[in-house]
């Protein structure tokens, strides 16, 4: 009877049509218990992970113990919508945090193995995030749309393109980009060493970057055009800050940036806090109070400001008077 039901095809099943909420198992062996089922639901359909991933994620709740990685995640059908890859790496506080690759992209990284012998999928280098209305504004956006860069890992092909955080990826090759999501997305679909064009907002101007995809910078050469047809303490944002010292710059792995001391008013409200590191003011690098005080003053009432906490980068929204 085992034998037979292992020999039982699976069927998968499109992952657009996982929602969440949506009740969900997964099957594997933890510590050679076979046929181990557990349940959960699906928290989020397009999570994208900062440690550079490629793909949108499933996360679920479902509990993926040791030898489960790489087992289907299933729908209350039967059908297998994603493959079961990482749960959060603090097991201790967050028991219940998992992540799946849905099973379309899981299918597209088998065939480019199957072909090309390639090791892993293609791939940008860059942490992006959603571009929100208030972000839209204060980049100067028509409308609330894009992957927004974060950060961008030294030595890939985003680097040697020229990409830069602050940069709104609005376009892949023919394919536009409303979320952040899809660029993951729509990267790691191409085989590693296509070539492809980004078209992107910089500076409120449009301009077009040729990059290869999972390749190194070695093998990407920076190629940017404008596209055609286009051309101490923060009074009003509430921070207080002081340049980063050497022992801060070693821990943070950063050259320059402004450590948060304090924050209240617009800041504190948007979420800054304490021990967080500016980097950057409406697509402005900052360095020094001076820096700070410039852009403050031409600033309008949205200010789209870049920090780093705990090695990760992300854009908030400061709303000021």
């Amino acid at each position: 009877m085992t034998s037979f039901y292992r020999r039982l095809p699976a069927k998968l099943t499109e992952p657009s049509r996982v929602r969440v909420g949506e009740q969900v198992l997964a099957i594997g062996s933890p510590d050679r218990f076979q046929n181990t089922v557990t349940a959960g639901i699906v928290s989020a359909t397009s999570r994208t992970l900062p440690d550079g991933s490629n793909f949108p994620f499933f996360q679920t709740d479902v509990s993926v113990n040791p030898d489960n990685s790489g087992g289907p995640l299933f729908n209350r059908a039967g059908e297998v919508v994603g493959i079961d890859v990482q749960v959060y790496a603090d097991s201790d506080r967050y028991p219940s945090l998992a992540f799946a690759i849905p099973i379309n992209m899981a299918a597209k990284v088998r065939l480019q193995v199957q072909a090309t012998q390639a090791t892993s999928p293609g791939g940008l280098g860059v942490e992006v995030q959603d571009v929100g209305p208030g972000l839209a504004v204060a980049f100067g956006l028509p409308r609330p749309a894009g992957a927004l860069v974060n950060s961008v890992a030294p030595g890939t092909t985003a680097a040697a393109s020229g990409l830069k955080p602050g940069d709104v990826i609005i376009r892949i090759g023919d394919k536009p980009i409303d979320r952040s999501a899809e660029l993951g997305e729509d990267a790691a679909a191409l085989p590693p060493g296509t070539k492809t064009t980004l078209k992107l907002i910089r500076n409120r101007r449009p301009m077009t970057i040729t990059v290869m995809v999972g390749a190194s910078a070695e093998s990407s050469s920076p190629k940017a055009r404008p596209s055609e047809g286009g051309s101490g303490s923060g009074d009003r944002l509430g921070l207080s800050m002081h340049p980063l010292n050497e022992d801060e710059r070693r821990a943070s792995d950063l050259a320059v940036g402004l450590m948060v001391d304090g924050v209240d008013g617009p800041a504190a409200k948007a979420g800054i806090q304490s021990g967080d590191i500016v980097l950057s003011l409406n697509d402005t690098l900052v360095e020094t109070q001076a820096d700070v005080t410039a852009l403050e003053a031409k600033a309008g009432k949205q200010v789209a400001v870049l920090i780093q906490r705990n090695h990760a980068r992300s854009f908030v929204l400061v709303e000021v008077k």
